[in-house]
């Protein structure tokens, strides 16, 4: 993030994952404070992928800091569109 990159993981990915690598990659970018923004990887309505967010977000308010779990979910995208405090 001080170097311009912002990444965002898939909630999904955090917690549900079936693929192992990709669940503790998510993981170990969560507790490392490489995320900016976490997505739903929503495409569509049912019954196409239907945004899987819960599981997710509960993972990353228990395995993080409040402050930066706060951050990835609402804070840094308000920041973005300059939405913060609004």
């Amino acid at each position: 993030h001080e170097d311009g990159v912002l990444m965002q993981v898939n909630a999904y990915d955090l917690d549900l994952n079936w693929s192992v690598r990709t669940r503790e990659l998510a993981q170990w970018m969560a507790k490392e404070r490489l995320i900016s923004f976490i997505g739903s990887d929503m495409h569509g309505l049912p019954p196409k992928r239907t945004p899987k967010m819960k599981e997710g977000v509960l993972w990353l308010y228990e395995h993080t800091d409040e402050t930066y779990a706060d951050a990835v979910c609402f804070g840094n995208a308000e920041e973005l569109f300059g939405v913060k405090g609004k």
